[in-house]
This record gives C-alpha cells, structure tokens and sequence, in this order.
C-alpha cells in the first residue's frame, strides 16, 4: 500500500478483510486471513513518505483466499495522531473467488481386505456442492472385470456436510471416504481413477494403484 503524495505527519492503519460468499451453501472461510493471522493488519508510514510498513519492516503483506466462491474486500483505515485521517470514500480493493468445478487434491486407499477397500478422497469445491463422482477401474493385464465404471450420485449427503456447522470451519474442503465390495479377486483391479463434478463442471481425473 502507498500514498499518492507524502504525508507530513507519521500515518498508523490497519488493512481489514472482509469476506461475501457467492457458495450454493453460504459460508465464511476462516482460511481467508492475512500471513500474520487473522483479518486485520497493522501498518505505520512514517512523515513524509509513502510507502505503507508492516511487521517486521516489511513494505507488504499476503493473505490467503480461501476455498469458498464469493469476494474478499481489503479496506484500509488511517489515523495519524489519534485522528481518522482516513479518506472518503474509504480505500479498498475487491478479489474474487470463483465458482469452479471441484479438484481432487488426495486419493489413497484407506483400507484393504480380500474382499473389499475403502477409498479415501479429499478436495474442496469452491461453490460448496458436489453432484457426483465416477470410478475408473482398470483391470491388471489378463484379467477381466466385470465392472470398470461406476457413478454414485452426491446431491443430498452434499448438502448435509456443506449445510452442517462442522462444515463451516473447513470452507468447502471435504473428505469421502467409499467403501468397495469385490466380489471375485480383488487383485484383478491395477487402479482406480476419480473424478468429481458440481455444477460449474467436473474436476480432473486422479488414480491410485490398489
């Protein structure tokens, strides 16, 4: 942050983030903060400068957006001897979020059996919903399966985590975990690929060896 023209007196302030979100499930997402932690910062311009100071003697500070689709507004507030110096309109800047089809960050096999596994998946979908998932399942050479695709419809426990309050500390990370039954030789599966979908589209495929 910096000033147009030099400021005879020294300058104290703080950056403020707010947050508006544009979820299909609305939330905060305490991930939106400054690297310093939490929404505001502090910063100090000495007299007759410009250029804003931050902890540290640094000359600017980052935040994190977040998961959740919406806009962060950064707004800036001054005082210089205990006066708000702050002009009017206020200073701000507005970023958003976008609302995007889900990515996968993590897929891992939790558990195994000789008759089953449960596949673990993480991620985060910026709208806060999730219609549905497929699995790839590809065979190990010379052998045969009598299923390589399967879909399972996300609609309703989609809105049961994304609605619920433990659901709101997070943004829109979730994690699934899918139990699966073989029946037959479990070893005949090499992998399986997921992939994800919401309404703005569906997410790149990501596999596993079982």
């Amino acid at each position: 942050m910096s000033l147009a023209a030099p400021y005879p007196s020294p300058l104290s302030g703080q950056m403020t983030l707010a947050f508006t979100s544009d979820a299909d499930e609305p939330s905060d997402d305490p991930a939106i903060q400054f690297a310093t932690g939490g929404r505001t910062v502090a910063f100090t311009i000495p007299a007759n400068g410009t250029a804003a100071v931050f902890s540290n003697s640094a000359t600017s500070v980052a935040f994190q957006t977040g998961t959740v689709a919406g806009t962060i507004k950064v707004s800036i507030s001054i005082e210089s001897d205990g006066n708000d110096v702050t002009p009017s309109p206020a200073p701000s800047r507005s970023f958003t979020v976008n609302r995007l089809p889900p990515t996968i960050s993590g897929l891992s096999i939790a558990s195994r059996t000789t008759s089953g596994f449960d596949l673990e998946i993480t991620g985060f979908s910026t709208p806060r919903s999730l219609t549905q998932m497929v699995f790839r399942f590809t065979p190990r050479p010379g052998s045969v399966l009598g299923t390589t695709n399967f879909t399972v419809q996300l609609g309703p426990s989609s809105a049961a985590w994304f609605q619920s309050e433990a659901s709101k500390q997070f943004g829109s990370l979730f994690r699934l975990t899918v139990p699966f039954s073989v029946q037959g030789d479990i070893n005949a599966i090499q992998s399986v690929s997921v992939t994800l979908s919401n309404a703005e589209g569906t997410s790149e495929a990501l596999s596993t060896n079982l």
